[in-house]
């Protein structure tokens, strides 16, 4: 199918001029307008195209958009229902709530060692008044030494436990916050698993291709719908044998599936750099020249890309070279010659040949 269609541009490329001639035995170089094209085919797209698929296995619940519809970004364009993620997220809830209740200076945990530390308070004071009058006691013999210093070892007792108390508030208190911060980085993880069914817009675009129904059941990475925004060009294969002839800015004939029969020009306006694996292709842009025509994104383009043009050249059919380089005169010996622009049925001659010589085709 590909050869016809090339066939077809080809001959809308180079003109009544360049209708193939009869083979003959012999024939003579005659003047005529020559060009050399190449072959691209492609389709229609647009320059932010991308595909909604699903992040999540389960069955489509709602998918509000359809084929021609404008959105925008974050618009909802469709959700996956599914009871775990909406049980996962009320359990970590649970379980956050309590987590920072816990966190609170009130909460049983935080509260009973706060009782104790007022104990501890209450103690290391009385202590102290009491290591103090002893030592006052002290100075007129009215206790004895041993006194004295078990009311020191007492108030260093009750001192030491104070600060263990006060230790343990902070050491509970920061565990209690820890636990609550994971708790809470749950509840994130969760929300952001429920958000995986439902997919909204990541830009601004029109709606191209919705490929699920509401109900349909889907999997992880089941494409959804197609967006595109941006401005519309012609993306084009080029076989690898030929895409050194291809430059920017260079002119092309161009067929589209949705207008057949007609045709328009365009210009090369990028060649990308890498081969395209899956194509087994380079790829080329080019726009119409025509900014009118309405081109549906996703329509099937023909192109053949004009690399070289000599008007009026001095040619032979392409079919009488002999070693690429050379021709077979009248009188049996071969001649070289100088070969300029050539396709597949007319050759340029550039020095070598004029109009009076005649050629035979080699046998």
């Amino acid at each position: 199918m590909k050869l016809y269609i090339k066939a077809v541009l080809f001959i809308a490329i180079v003109g009544l001029n360049l209708t193939s001639c009869k083979k003959e035995e012999k024939t003579s170089p005659v003047m005529k307008h020559i060009e050399e094209a190449v072959f691209a085919n492609g389709a229609v797209t647009q320059r932010n195209e991308y595909i909604a698929s699903a992040n999540a296995e389960g069955f489509i619940n709602d998918i509000p958009i359809t084929e021609g519809k404008m959105v925008h970004t974050g618009d909802l364009l469709f959700t996956i229902k599914s009871d775990a993620p909406e049980n996962q997220l009320r359990e970590s809830q649970i379980v956050y709530d309590d987590a920072a209740r816990n966190t609170n200076p009130s909460a049983p945990q935080l509260s009973q060692i706060h009782i104790q530390i007022s104990y501890a308070k209450e103690k290391v004071d009385f202590d102290k008044k009491n290591l103090d009058r002893y030592k006052t006691l002290r100075v007129t013999n009215a206790v004895s030494e041993m006194d004295l210093e078990e009311k020191e070892i007492s108030y260093k007792n009750s001192l030491s436990n104070l600060k263990a108390l006060e230790r343990s508030y902070k050491q509970t208190a920061d565990e209690l916050r820890l636990n609550a911060r994971k708790s809470k980085s749950q509840v994130m993880d969760q929300l952001i698993n429920k958000g995986y069914f439902s997919i909204k817009a990541d830009k601004d675009g029109t709606v191209l291709n919705v490929y699920k129904k509401k109900g349909e059941l889907v999997k992880t990475g089941d494409q959804i719908a197609q967006i595109a925004s941006g401005e519309t060009y012609l993306k084009l294969y080029v076989a690898e044998e030929d895409i050194e002839k291809v430059r920017c800015g260079q002119q092309a004939k161009v067929e589209i599936n949705t207008y057949p029969g007609k045709t328009w020009d365009a210009t090369v306006t990028r060649i990308l750099p890498a081969f395209d694996d899956s194509q087994q292709s380079f790829v080329i842009e080019a726009k119409l020249n025509d900014s009118n025509v309405h081109l549906f994104s996703g329509s099937q383009v023909q192109a053949n890309i004009v690399v070289s043009r000599s008007k009026y050249a001095l040619v032979i059919p392409s079919s009488y070279l002999v070693k690429e380089t050379y021709v077979l005169l009248q009188n049996g010996t071969q001649r070289q010659i100088v070969v300029g622009n050539k396709n597949r049925e007319w050759t340029e001659v550039l020095s070598g040949l004029n109009k009076k010589d005649v050629i035979v085709m080699a046998k």
